[in-house]
């Protein structure tokens, strides 16, 4: 089979192999990578690598699969179209479920399962939600509404609204003007934070809250969320800097091990007692655009699932 390729970045220099590969590409664990590593089916600069062998800013890293089928995790396809017209589906997204294809999750996503169940290549995708977050979606059915979606999303021309829980007991209202970008002190790629000022290679982010109940006896708040802007993580982000981390969240939680943990494993089973749930508690509940054509406005509303609501009582 035809090998895959990437140079390693700065910032994994001088990373041990295992450590590089299972952080990089998550699709398989540090323990299947050590086998194929053995192998000789990962090689550096053309040379196979060992298993205890360390990386170097710069490294050719290449990967020759193993010619059988992949097994992709487990996802939640209990999806729901609420409305579906010419131009655009609104979906109901279940928690566990990426949008598109990423990481281990390859063919098991929203996009393909639309596609596959409407038998139609002619779903487009818009804007996305992480596979842990629940709620409404948009996806065109045509090229031209893809184009004028992510046009409007783009001038922030869509309202958008969610709802969410976190630690601590959060103001009646919070307005976060700030920056977000990479974090530059985590060793997971994407993770993000949120500064009220600019830092390198940061952008302009803007996310106002309000406070809808305070649970003295949980120590959560349950949160009205309006993001004005639409950057990686914005929520999660802004949050967490604020010191606010949303309930189950393994990135952006109390500690990111929890997240290196689920990519190692994939097991959520003992992270309820430290994080609070097997999920991030965050939930798209409202989606509003106008028509592209006329003055018409479409408004759609999901109410909080009661799952997360539960977690309050």
């Amino acid at each position: 089979m035809k090998p895959y390729s990437s140079f390693v970045p700065e910032k994994y220099h001088n990373f041990p192999i295992l450590e590089y590969l299972h952080l990089r590409f998550p699709y398989y664990s540090a323990s299947d990578w050590g086998r194929h590593c053995h192998e000789g089916r990962v090689k550096r600069n053309g040379y196979v690598l060992c298993a205890d062998d360390f990386v170097l800013k710069g490294d050719l890293i290449s990967y020759t699969p193993e010619d059988k089928t992949f097994s992709e995790p487990t996802v939640n396809a209990k999806y729901k179209i609420l409305y579906d017209s010419h131009q655009f589906l609104i979906v109901d997204k279940p928690a566990n479920l990426p949008v598109h294809p990423a990481g281990k999750y390859r063919t098991q996503t929203l996009l393909n399962f639309l596609k596959a169940d409407l038998n139609s290549e002619e779903i487009f995708p818009v804007h996305r939600l992480d596979r842990e977050t629940s709620g409404i979606m948009v996806f065109a059915k045509n090229k031209e509404w893809q184009l004028y979606l992510q046009s409007a999303f783009e001038k922030r021309l869509v309202k958008k609204e969610y709802e969410v829980l976190v630690y601590g007991k959060f103001p009646i209202e919070l307005e976060a003007i700030g920056f977000i970008g990479k974090e530059e002190n985590s060793i997971v790629r994407k993770k993000q934070k949120y500064s009220p000022y600019g830092f390198p290679n940061s952008k302009e982010s803007e996310t106002h809250f309000s406070l809808i109940h305070y649970s003295q006896e949980k120590d959560i708040s349950h949160l009205k969320v309006y993001p004005r802007t639409g950057r990686v993580h914005q929520i999660r982000a802004t949050l967490y800097s604020l010191g606010y981390p949303v309930l189950g969240d393994k990135l952006y939680g109390k500690d990111e091990s929890f997240f290196l943990s689920f990519a190692k494993t994939g097991d959520t089973s003992g992270f309820v007692e430290s994080l609070g749930h097997t999920r991030q508690a965050l939930h798209a509940t409202y989606l509003e655009f106008g028509d592209n054509v006329s003055d018409h406005k479409y408004s759609f509303h999901l109410p909080f699932p009661d799952e997360l609501s539960l977690l309050l009582n």
